[in-house]
């Protein structure tokens, strides 16, 4: 994972240091009367995009990126230098008495399933944005920026807020303890749930950008179902298997939830809508041995 947010992370910088590519009146022309067409032109794929619901700006994109190497570089010096959390476990035992009565009503022993399946739920999660390819091509790279910066704030907010807080896990309450994962610090990083922010931070990412730009679809209430249904299993499993508490996966879904609207609605604020929404679909289409989508712009 920490080689996903690295990658996007240098993405980000990227992009937010290219100027964004200004089409020619001969560009515009052709796409103005090419624009039904779905086939794959790079020359569609520009940083300026279309601009009519989200738009990437220096300022904004930089602010982003900034806040969350911040973060990222001060969890770092925490650990390194402050030391606020204990990594060894000393041995001693854990009261279930200790935790919360709304905690320890869900609270749960190690499950190493379960927690495979938390994680699987959390990359699909994580891939929900998908779903807007079915937004113009010019929009790809707008969108992939902003996604970029929405997983890096996400995680840099939750990595920083892990630094800062000290509990233990459910699992440590129970006489099973997964040895390996003590043995590595694992242990007292319970608070908040980093799969359920980067997972709710996808689908919110996902639900509110689709409908921005499908907002007349009825295929926004399916994205927005879908995505959400995956990051609350991945919430659910995070409890089953022991490694969370429910205010965990509380925690980890507002910070998400936050994130994933935040971002992209930042970059709204210098965006001009033409108008032009209703013209955009998303359609069911059954057709002669099999069925498929119909997408106009």
């Amino acid at each position: 994972m920490k080689h996903l947010i690295s990658a996007m992370l240098f993405l980000s910088m990227v992009f937010t240091v290219l100027p964004a590519e200004e089409p020619t009146i001969a560009q515009t022309d052709e796409n103005s009367s090419s624009a039904p067409s779905a086939g794959f032109d790079l020359n569609r794929l520009t940083f300026n995009g279309s601009g009519e619901f989200f738009k990437l700006d220096l300022l904004t994109d930089s602010v982003i990126v900034g806040t969350g190497v911040t973060f990222l570089g001060t969890e770092i010096l925490i650990n390194k230098f402050a030391h606020l959390k204990n990594k060894v476990w000393d041995g001693s035992s854990f009261d279930k008495n200790d935790v919360p009565s709304f905690d320890r009503a869900f609270m749960q022993p190690f499950s190493s399933g379960l927690n495979t399946a938390g994680d699987i739920f959390q990359f699909v999660a994580l891939l929900s944005p998908a779903a807007l390819i079915a937004a113009p091509m010019e929009e790809w790279l707008t969108i992939g920026v902003m996604y970029a910066e929405t997983v890096l704030a996400t995680y840099s907010l939750k990595e920083f807020t892990k630094a800062l807080v000290n509990r233990t896990r459910p699992y440590m309450y129970y006489d099973e303890k997964p040895l390996d994962l003590i043995a590595k610090g694992d242990w007292n990083e319970s608070f908040p749930s980093g799969h359920s922010a980067l997972a709710f931070s996808g689908a919110t990412f996902a639900s509110y950008v689709f409908s921005k730009y499908f907002s007349d679809s009825p295929w926004k209430y399916v994205v927005t179902a879908a995505s959400y249904s995956v990051a609350a299993a991945t919430a659910i499993f995070r409890v089953a298997g022991g490694k969370h508490f429910l205010t965990d996966v509380l925690a980890g879904a507002a910070i998400g939830t936050a994130v994933g609207f935040v971002v992209p609605w930042l970059h709204t604020l210098k965006a001009g809508n033409t108008g032009n929404a209703g013209n955009r679909g998303v359609e069911p289409q059954v057709y002669l041995g099999g069925i498929g989508l119909k997408i106009s712009f």
